[in-house]
């Protein structure tokens, strides 16, 4: 099920079932580590319009997140991450969340996704090159990319979907908004 991140959220990811390897943590984190009580705060805690998160559950766990954190200089760029669990990693997850995430940003005004990544996270830069990603080199190791926020158009969602994820961004950005 999709839906916004929630404040307990953070606890479930941290006590829950579900499991993050090593390799899953460094691609995300750019760390083996589990994320400190302060980033884990960070990325659970947000206001849904400079920081949105849709969250992909499992009965009550969380298995996947996509977020976009707005840039404070330009407020129509805002900077992109997914973390999809190990068991749940090739079935299209990131993919979907990609489109739920684009459809929120444009109900929030962002026009392009920023993207900073480790170099050799195939998956992460495949759902990106759908997109039209032009890769630079940041750091050794480090890439990042620029595109468009997908329009309807461009998602593999059906009309249907975007309309209620286009709803639901709606209602929870307007309510905090």
């Amino acid at each position: 099920m999709l839906r916004p991140v929630l404040p307990g959220d953070r606890e479930r990811t941290v006590h829950g079932h579900i499991q993050f390897s090593g390799e899953t943590l460094y691609r995300r984190f750019m760390s083996a580590r589990v994320p400190s009580p302060a980033l884990m705060h960070y990325l659970s805690e947000v206001d849904y319009v400079d920081h949105f998160v849709w969250v992909v559950t499992d009965g009550s766990d969380p298995v996947a997140d996509a977020r976009f954190v707005r840039d404070e200089t330009d407020p129509t760029v805002a900077e992109i991450a997914f973390t999809v669990a190990d068991a749940y990693q090739g079935r299209g997850i990131g993919s979907f969340l990609i489109g739920a995430l684009s459809v929120a940003a444009r109900v929030d005004g962002v026009e392009r996704f920023a993207a900073r990544m480790l170099s050799d996270n195939v998956p992460m830069r495949t759902i990106m090159d759908r997109y039209g990603a032009v890769w630079q080199r940041e750091d050794v190791g480090v890439i990042t990319t620029m595109i468009d926020v997908p329009g309807p158009g461009e998602l593999s969602l059906g009309r249907e979907m975007v309309d209620q994820i286009n709803r639901v961004a709606r209602q929870v950005i307007e309510a905090v908004g």
